[in-house]
C-alpha cells in the first residue's frame, strides 16, 4: 500500500458544484462554465419540443399517400385575438385551416372582393390527415391558375428541408454544449480529487 491515496469525488458532486458555479475547484471563469452547463440542460428541454412540433407540422405523406381534398369555396381571413390565419370554407360548410407560411400569398393567390370570390381548390391535410390544410392547386372561376401543384410542392419541400436543417443544427449545438460541459465536469472532478 502506498502512502498516497487519491480521494475521488462522484460525477454527481462535480455536477452540483459546476451548476452552482462558485467553487474554486471550477478554475477560471466559473460563472461562464456554469452557464454552459445550464445551457446544456436548458437547450434540449426548451428547444426540443418546439423543434419537434415544427417538424411534425411538415411531416406525413403527400398525395397519393394521403387523400386529396377537392372542393369549391372561399378563402376567409380569420382573426382570434392577435392570431390571424386563413381558412378555406367550402360550399358544403367544411372549414380547412391553414397555418402561416403556406403557399398562399394574400395579394397574389387569393382573389380579392366582398364577398370573397369562390375558387376551386385541391389540397391535403398534413401530418397524415391530422394537420393543417395544404393547398396544391387553386383555380379562379375563369379557369386561371392562381397556384400550381409544382409551386405548392416546391414550397412544401423547401419548408421540410429547412426544418431538417434546423433540427440538425439543434442536435449539433446540443452535442457541442454537452461535450464542453463534460470536459468542465472532468476538470472539476480532477481538481477535487486530492491526494491524502
Amino acid at each position: 500500500m502506498t502512502c498516497f491515496e487519491k480521494k475521488h469525488i462522484s460525477w454527481f458532486i462535480a455536477f452540483k458544484i459546476l451548476l452552482i458555479g462558485k467553487a474554486p475547484a471550477i478554475g477560471r471563469y466559473p460563472q461562464w462554465k456554469s452557464t454552459v452547463l445550464v445551457c446544456a440542460i436548458a437547450v434540449p428541454i426548451g428547444l426540443g419540443p418546439v423543434s419537434w412540433k415544427q417538424i411534425a407540422t411538415v411531416s406525413g405523406g403527400v398525395p397519393p399517400q394521403v387523400p386529396l381534398i377537392r372542393a369549391t369555396g372561399t378563402f376567409v381571413q380569420v382573426t382570434r385575438g392577435q392570431a390571424s390565419y386563413v381558412s378555406l370554407v367550402t360550399d358544403d360548410g367544411h372549414a380547412y385551416n391553414m397555418e402561416r407560411g403556406t403557399t398562399l400569398r394574400h395579394d397574389i393567390d387569393m382573389l380579392q372582393g366582398d364577398p370573397a370570390p369562390r375558387v376551386y381548390v385541391e389540397g391535403f391535410l398534413r401530418e397524415d390527415g391530422r394537420g393543417y390544410f395544404w393547398p396544391t392547386l387553386i383555380k379562379a372561376p375563369d379557369g386561371r391558375l392562381l397556384l400550381t401543384p409544382e409551386r405548392s410542392m416546391l414550397k412544401l419541400r423547401s419548408m421540410i428541408k429547412s426544418m431538417r436543417r434546423l433540427s440538425i443544427f439543434f442536435a449539433v449545438l446540443t452535442a457541442a454544449i454537452w461535450i464542453i460541459s463534460i470536459y468542465f465536469l472532468f476538470e472539476v472532478k480532477r481538481n477535487l480529487s486530492v491526494e491524502v
